[in-house]
């Protein structure tokens, strides 16, 4: 996890593939794989190790998150929602998934919902959620 945090998702897709190979069934590793593979713009890839940590760990909320993500930014915005939406049944504080829920809601056309979504993340997250915050102000005016 060390290479994720310094942006070296080659040797950090490296050192998770050795954990892979040591302890195959590694839902940690597959999350991070997937993460890795998102930062690097391979959602395929990235989707491939999401699902394998979903099918080790069905009820986590941060695969699903994250999985929600790799389906918003392939523009599968009913795919990313219902990743959302299963997060937040897991984990209705989860202010990641309320976060990203929120920026789809608001591709989607339905600003309320992204508002209320945002607000929630940031109460949550008592206003520590730099990405809410930017998209907070120009949703916010347009949709009241």
């Amino acid at each position: 996890m060390i290479w994720s945090k310094k942006k070296e998702f080659n040797k950090a897709i490296a050192d998770f593939n050795r954990a892979l190979s040591i302890q195959p069934r590694s839902y940690k590793a597959n999350l991070q794989l997937g993460i890795a593979w998102q930062e690097k713009s391979d959602p395929d890839r990235a989707l491939n190790h999401f699902d394998k940590a979903l099918k080790l760990k069905p009820n986590s909320a941060e695969a699903y998150t994250h999985r929600g993500m790799v389906g918003g930014l392939k523009n599968d915005l009913d795919r990313a929602m219902a990743d959302y939406n299963r997060a937040l049944e897991i984990d209705p504080l989860f202010a990641m998934a309320l976060t990203q829920r929120g920026i789809v809601w608001g591709k989607m056309g339905d600003l309320s919902q992204a508002v209320a979504d945002y607000n929630k993340a940031l109460a949550i997250n008592s206003g520590e959620m730099p990405g809410a915050a930017i998209e907070i102000p120009p949703l916010a005016s347009v949709g009241g």
